[in-house]
């Protein structure tokens, strides 16, 4: 599912991808997309933002991907007390959608930048 629905612009190995002709680069998730699960948002942010939630994958389906994300490519990053998704989990936190996902990622950036963790710049920096 994986290569299917992300590996076009996330990279077939998660190294990200893009940034030619004057596009923003997609952002890398190696050693870096765990980050998001330090945050109280970030559960509710990974499952709502605009790749994930405009893929087309089913609940289930999004789980295994975001699971898949986090244990494969999240590696450092990824806390080690990560709890997996669930299809149940993935279907409430659709239910509560992120308006604006850009401002929500700035919101997290901020308030792990108070605790010292740093994002990796991404699309919408």
């Amino acid at each position: 599912k994986y290569t299917l629905f992300c590996g076009g612009c996330h990279g077939y190995e998660g190294e990200g991808g893009g940034g030619g002709g004057g596009t923003k680069r997609i952002a890398s998730f190696v050693d870096q997309v765990g980050t998001f699960l330090l945050d109280r948002d970030g559960r509710r942010y990974l499952v709502n933002v605009g790749g994930v939630s405009s893929a087309g994958m089913t609940d289930a389906e999004t789980a295994v991907v975001l699971n898949y994300v986090l244990g494969t490519f999240g590696r450092r990053s990824t806390p080690p007390d990560f709890r997996p998704y669930t299809a149940e989990e993935i279907s409430s936190l659709r239910r509560d959608a992120v308006a604006d996902p850009p401002a929500m990622r700035r919101e997290i950036a901020m308030r792990l930048r108070r605790k010292g963790i740093y994002l990796f710049d991404g699309y919408w920096n």
